[in-house]
């Protein structure tokens, strides 16, 4: 049987999606990246087994691009930060999302 995918996250569209992600602090959409990617290169891994290689090459391409975003997003994290002392006193990003 195959997989449906949704066409949206709990009531989100992927324009709102968008918005709600951009709008995170940017260590938190740096995260918020990296399982992206994670879960991409799962789905490449599953692919690759099932002999769907094409497949599994395209999402692993999208799984580095994605994790180079995130990188870079950690990097625009790591500019704002001594500018946000009093936010990030108030709102610590949790250890279990890394």
């Amino acid at each position: 049987m195959n997989k449906i995918h949704p066409v949206v996250v709990q009531g989100l569209d992927g324009r709102d999606l968008a918005h709600e992600v951009a709008g995170l602090r940017y260590d938190v959409a740096a995260h918020f990246l990296q399982w992206l990617a994670r879960e991409y290169q799962m789905q490449a891994t599953a692919d690759r087994a099932r002999g769907r290689v094409q497949l599994a090459d395209q999402l692993e391409t999208l799984a580095h691009g994605v994790q180079a975003q995130a990188d870079i997003m950690r990097d625009i994290f790591a500019l704002c930060a001594p500018h946000m002392k009093d936010e990030l006193s108030a709102q610590p990003t949790s250890s279990s999302d890394t």
